[in-house]
Order: C-alpha cells, then structure tokens, then sequence
C-alpha cells in the first residue's frame, strides 16, 4: 500500500520516494488519479487540472503505450515527467503552454534517452563480463601453472 504525501513533505531520509520518469505504468496509472484529487483540493484552476488529464490520457492513448519495444514504454514516462517539470517552471511566464498535446519530437528525443541509456548499460555489463572473464581465465591459468611447478 503507498502512502500518498507531497515529496517535500517527507521527513524521513529513509522512505523510498520514486521519480516520475522512474514509475511503472502500473505506479503511474495509480499516482495520475491521486494528482487530480490532490490539485482539486489544493484548488488548482479547472483548465489546469484538465489539461493534466488530457495530457495523461494522451499518453494512455499514444502508441507507443502498449508497443512491444519497451523503450517506447519507458519514454513516454520520461516525456511525461520532463514535460511536466519544465510546464511548471514556465507557468505565469510568457513561455507557458498547453500539456494536452504531446510534441513528438519531442517524445522520440526521450526515446533516444531512454535507449542510449540502455546501450550504455549494455556495453558496460559486457566490459564487465569480459574483464571477470579474462581475470578468471588468468587465474585459473596461474593455478594450472603452479601445480605444474609443484
């Protein structure tokens, strides 16, 4: 069961607080309807709260939601959080704008993000297999080699 509190709320340096780019699809269908409750008690501006769910329910619609390439998946809720980070900054600027649509190019830079991150990760359990390997076969080498001498 999740505790549902503001994240500057939380006091305790040991409780687990999960970034929005880092939610599942299941923690997100979750946290989307405790925001809506939470904006209307807070008594945000209709068009606010509803260009959210507009903008939540795109994602929900987009493609890529139940595309079979994970990545797709994973950048859609990294859209969602860079989006919305960067919508609350500029609020009351002359730079705001409307969540409701989503910037493709936008969403396919998340996606490059997402998958260079994965190759990144890749190459670097490889590196590690590879150098485990070499210094297991070196070892095992050297034992060979000193029960020879022995």
């Amino acid at each position: 069961m999740h505790k549902w509190i503001p994240a500057g709320a939380v006091q305790d340096p040991k409780a687990q607080i999960v970034k929005d780019e880092n939610l599942t699809w299941e923690q997100f269908n979750e946290a989307a309807p405790h925001m809506v409750t939470l904006m209307k008690e807070n008594d945000w501006p209709d068009d606010r709260i509803n260009m959210h769910i507009s903008f939540w329910s795109a994602l929900q619609n987009h493609r890529w939601r139940h595309d079979f390439d994970v990545h797709k998946q994973r950048a859609l809720l990294l859209y969602q959080a860079q989006q919305r980070r960067r919508w609350h900054l500029a609020i009351g600027s002359s730079n705001s704008w409307s969540l409701a649509k989503i910037n493709q190019e936008l969403l396919d830079e998340a996606r490059e993000m997402i998958f260079n991150q994965f190759r990144i990760q890749q190459i670097s359990s490889q590196t590690r297999f590879t150098s485990q390997t070499v210094t297991n076969k070196s070892h095992q080498q050297h034992n060979r080699t000193a029960s020879y001498q022995k």
